[in-house]
């Protein structure tokens, strides 16, 4: 075995022989023999199969017509989130919904994949802002860079520094001093770094340790 992706809805991407094939829990083959594949979510996955991406569903079935020179996936190889992912035709990112059809008639220059129902990053011209999964700008493209939002927290840059800003009012609540950070986790902590040193902020609001 030479990969293998998270499990969701019992389908696992494995790696062998120089493909991906989604097998259950016991490391059965199911279907598929795929150059790439991301991990199921919302009833459908992305697979990359002759240079080209395009939407399976839990049976191994394409849906759609449409096919896409990326589809997104996050840290974990999820493709979709609340029912839309994000694809790459040519030079631009487009959302879709699970049936390969673009949400809204906007695209953006780069992306980040939705972490939950909270905004997304997308980048504009030279500038990162926010979208909502209606593909709708929520916060306008002001920063150098960003990451999506991650339980209610989200990752900015500003003048080379990065610091965080909070989904209530999309302002920014930790300040832009740390040369890199993480996502926030459910437990609410995310790791930051100066210079050469990580250290942990934890949000005690958020935090399910004593």
């Amino acid at each position: 075995i030479e990969d293998v992706r998270p499990i969701y809805s019992d389908l696992m991407a494995v790696k062998y022989d120089g493909k991906y094939h989604y097998c259950d829990v016991d490391f059965k083959e199911k279907f598929g023999s795929y150059d790439d594949a991301s991990a199921f979510n919302c009833g459908v996955a992305g697979v990359k199969s002759g240079g080209m991406w395009f939407i399976i569903d839990e049976k191994g079935t394409k849906v759609g017509d449409a096919t896409f020179d990326e589809i997104v996936t996050d840290d974990k190889t999820v493709a979709y989130r609340n029912d839309v992912a994000f694809a790459k035709k040519g030079d631009k990112y487009i959302l879709i919904d699970t049936k390969g059809n673009q949400v809204g008639n906007s695209s953006w220059d780069d992306v980040d994949a939705f972490n939950s129902n909270q905004p997304a990053a997308v980048k504009i011209g030279e500038k990162w802002g926010f979208i909502n999964t209606k593909g709708e700008i929520v916060v306008n493209p002001i920063y150098e860079e960003a990451h999506s939002y991650s339980n209610g927290f989200a990752a900015v840059k500003l003048e080379n520094k990065w610091g965080f800003i909070e989904s209530e009012n999309n302002e920014i609540c930790i300040q832009c001093v740390f040369d890199d950070v993480g996502d926030f986790s459910d437990g609410g902590s995310v790791f930051v770094k100066n210079i050469e040193t990580w250290s942990m902020l934890k949000i005690y609001r958020l935090s399910k340790q004593r």
